[in-house]
């Protein structure tokens, strides 16, 4: 279902997660108060983003903390097939010359077995609406980057078949979601802070474990993984 414009696709679909099932979509071509990670905002003008969110039973993978990096796997296989190179930032944003273009935020509900992945895509966003809301050199977008405009309906259908697809392979073995991270990580060799509801810990940047978790070795070569957690980049290699 498509609506003009929602304050959040993500509030939309919980608030009305008696009536959605597994494989609903909820996309807007407006969002006026998305939110992010952490309770970023995640603001998407008219037809500028692709921004929905998809309804999933938790038991779709072994494992629900796999179904975010599921998603941005397959978000980055669909930017791929546009030609572009992308890489997959530690847990679940996608990144395109060192820049954020794409995040998703998954949530929960108490009531049923299904999550709500909400997935933003940045598209038709120019130079000078990202210096407006203050992410110029943070975010980027496809028409930053090849100079053309999309259409968010066919952007969204690719994306769609690339989650059914790594959602399949997921489910029958983790190895091939790992495989893909590991070669397309943007975060390896980079000084790294992790902040978790325990405070921040920083460190070097080790890659991913067999269970997805971050892998960081802190200042006195002590390794630490972490299952969640924000992170930022304090250096480059």
């Amino acid at each position: 279902m498509t609506f003009p414009s929602l304050p959040s696709t993500n509030t939309w679909a919980i608030e009305n997660i008696s009536s959605l099932s597994h494989g609903d979509v909820v996309m807007t071509n407006e969002q006026t108060a998305g939110r992010g990670r952490f309770n970023r905002p995640w603001i998407s003008g008219q037809n500028k983003c692709l921004t929905f969110s998809l309804v999933l039973k938790n038991s779709i993978l072994p494992d629900p903390a796999l179904i975010p990096p599921c998603i941005a796997s397959a978000v980055r296989a669909a930017l791929v097939s546009l030609g572009m190179e992308v890489k997959l930032k530690w847990p679940n944003d996608v990144m395109v010359n060192n820049r954020k273009i794409a995040g998703i935020l998954c949530e929960t509900t108490d009531a049923t077995n299904l999550i709500v992945a909400g997935t933003g895509i940045n598209i038709n966003i120019n130079s000078e609406d990202f210096e407006r809301t203050g992410l110029a050199g943070i975010a980027t977008s496809l028409l930053i980057e090849t100079g053309n405009k999309y259409d968010t309906d066919n952007l969204l259908s690719n994306v769609l078949k690339k989650v059914e697809k790594t959602a399949d392979s997921t489910a029958e073995n983790i190895s091939g979601l790992l495989k893909e991270w590991r070669k397309n990580d943007w975060l390896i060799q980079r000084d790294i802070t992790v902040k978790t509801a325990k405070g921040s810990i920083s460190g070097k940047y080790e890659g991913i474990d067999n269970s997805f978790h971050l892998i960081l070795k802190d200042g006195n070569e002590q390794t630490q993984t972490f299952a969640s957690g924000d992170v930022s980049v304090t250096s480059d290699q």
